[in-house]
């Protein structure tokens, strides 16, 4: 998984649930985070429940692009040139997966319009 709970009472209340998201589908962080860079990864501190997250160098980049409210199209899009991903590979499911779960631990928002 690309967001892991860092302690252990998180990790065994980390329940995995699914959102529908089309492609158009508003991200954003949400503002009770606090991240940082770690050697291309970032750690993630939910300031609500002290709870801390960290992902891979994808996630990383997700992360960063989520400073600004993307779409999920534009999120694997940027995705898809960042890491030179080929045809047959399947960005926008990892992005969707990433997502999900950042939106299960309420670290981003589908902000209303």
């Amino acid at each position: 998984h690309q967001v892991s709970p860092s302690n252990e009472s998180s990790k065994s209340n980390y329940i995995q649930y699914q959102v529908f998201m089309d492609a158009d589908t508003v991200i954003n962080r949400n503002s009770g985070m606090i991240a940082v860079s770690i050697n291309r990864e970032i750690a993630i501190m939910n300031v609500e429940n002290g709870d801390y997250y960290v992902t891979n160098e994808m996630g990383a980049a997700i992360w960063e692009l989520l400073e600004k409210c993307q779409t999920i199209k534009s999120i694997t899009k940027s995705i898809q040139d960042r890491f030179r991903l080929s045809e047959g590979d399947d960005p926008e499911s990892d992005v969707r997966e990433f997502l999900n779960e950042m939106l299960s631990e309420n670290l981003i928002i589908k902000p209303e319009n």
